[in-house]
C-alpha cells in the first residue's frame, strides 16, 4: 500500500478537519455536527435542571427525578428506530442503544451539574473533566465514522435499513457479502427508470462502509472518467477533502451513460469495490457487459422491481 492510503487511518482519528475547519460559509461536517449536537444535549440537560428547579423547589433535593423523563424519551426513540428499521437490512440493536446511551450520557452530565453543584459535590473542573472522558470514550467510537462519512463525498446519509425496498434472499446476501468485503462480486450494477430511488439505493450501500469506517467514495460517473483521462486525480487528500480516487478502496460511481475509456479505468479501479448507478439514458446491457468484461463477476440490481417507496418530502 502506497504511503498517502497508509495515511487514511490518522484522518480517521483526526477531528480538527472537521471542529475547527467547518465552516458556516462552506459547510458544516458531519463530524462537526455530532460534537455540536453532544454539547447542546449537555447544555439541554443544565437548562432544564435550572428551569425545573426554579419552578419546582422540591427537585433540588430530589434531583434524581430530572433523569427519568429523559431516559423515557430515549426509550421511545429507541423502540420508534427498532420499528423503522425492520426491514431486509437491520440495523442491529446494539448501535441503536450505544447512540442513545450517548445522549443520554451528555444530557445527565448538564443535570447532574446544576445538583450536585448546588450541594457542593462537584465543580466546573469535575463536570469539564466528566465532559472530556465521555468525549473520549464516545468519540473514540463516533467521530471516524463521521469523518468517514464527510471523506466520502455522498450527497446525503442513509441507512440501508431506511431503504424501503423488497429484497430477494438472494440480493439481500450479495450486498451483505460485498459490504463485508467477501463474495465474488466485485460490482454492483443499479439500473432502473429516472426517479426509482437508484442513486439512493447506491447512497445507502455506500453510507453502510463510512459506518464501518472504510474508505468509500462518491464521484459521477463524468468526474471519474475525466480525472482517469486526464490523469487530474491527485494522490493525497487534504484533511477537510473528500478522499481522491487513489485513496478509496470503495467507489460509488453515478449517473453512467456509457464505460468510457476502459484500459485506462479498468487499471486506476483494479482493486476497488464499486457500485455504479447507469443513468436511464444508458444501454444497461451493454454497459453492464463492459463493466463485467473490465472488473469480474458483476450483479445487476434492477431497483424498478424493488418497488422503492422514497419518504415524504
Amino acid at each position: 500500500m502506497s504511503e498517502p492510503r497508509d495515511q487514511r487511518r490518522r484522518q480517521l482519528f483526526r477531528a480538527a478537519g472537521s471542529l475547527f475547519e467547518s465552516d458556516v460559509y462552506e459547510t458544516y461536517t458531519a463530524a462537526y455536527a455530532w460534537a455540536s449536537n453532544q454539547a447542546a444535549h449537555t447544555g439541554l440537560g443544565y437548562l432544564a435542571a435550572t428551569t425545573v428547579a426554579a419552578l419546582w423547589p422540591w427537585a433540588h433535593n430530589h434531583g434524581w427525578v430530572l433523569f427519568i423523563p429523559y431516559i423515557g424519551k430515549e426509550g421511545i426513540d429507541l423502540f420508534t428506530a427498532s420499528r423503522t428499521f425492520k426491514g431486509a437490512f437491520r440495523i442491529p440493536v446494539s448501535e441503536l442503544v450505544f447512540d442513545s446511551v450517548a445522549d443520554s450520557c451528555f444530557f445527565s452530565i448538564g443535570v447532574a451539574f446544576l445538583f450536585l453543584s448546588t450541594h457542593g459535590w462537584i465543580g466546573i473542573a469535575e463536570t469539564v473533566g466528566l465532559l472530556l472522558l465521555a468525549a473520549l470514550v464516545f468519540g473514540l467510537h463516533f467521530m471516524p465514522q463521521k469523518r468517514a462519512f464527510d471523506k466520502a463525498g455522498l450527497p446525503y446519509f442513509y441507512r440501508l435499513g431506511r431503504y424501503d425496498g423488497h429484497f430477494s434472499d438472494e440480493i439481500r446476501d450479495c450486498i451483505n457479502d460485498f459490504i463485508a468485503g467477501e463474495g465474488q462480486t466485485r460490482c454492483l450494477v443499479i439500473t432502473g427508470k429516472a426517479g426509482s430511488g437508484k442513486t439512493t439505493f447506491a447512497v445507502a450501500v455506500a453510507s453502510e462502509f463510512t459506518v464501518h469506517q472504510k474508505y468509500a467514495l462518491y464521484l459521477p460517473a463524468t468526474r471519474v472518467f475525466e480525472a482517469v483521462a486526464g490523469k487530474k486525480h491527485k494522490s493525497e487528500s487534504k484533511l477537510n477533502e473528500p478522499w481522491t480516487i487513489g485513496e478509496a478502496d470503495i467507489m460509488a460511481i453515478d449517473d453512467c451513460v456509457e464505460f468510457r475509456s476502459p484500459k485506462d479505468v479498468q487499471a486506476t479501479l483494479k482493486d476497488k469495490r464499486l457500485i455504479w448507478v447507469l443513468s436511464a439514458l444508458a444501454d444497461a446491457a451493454a454497459v453492464s457487459a463492459a463493466i463485467e468484461s473490465a472488473f469480474g463477476p458483476i450483479k445487476v440490481i434492477e431497483v424498478d422491481k424493488l418497488h422503492y417507496k422514497p419518504p415524504p418530502m
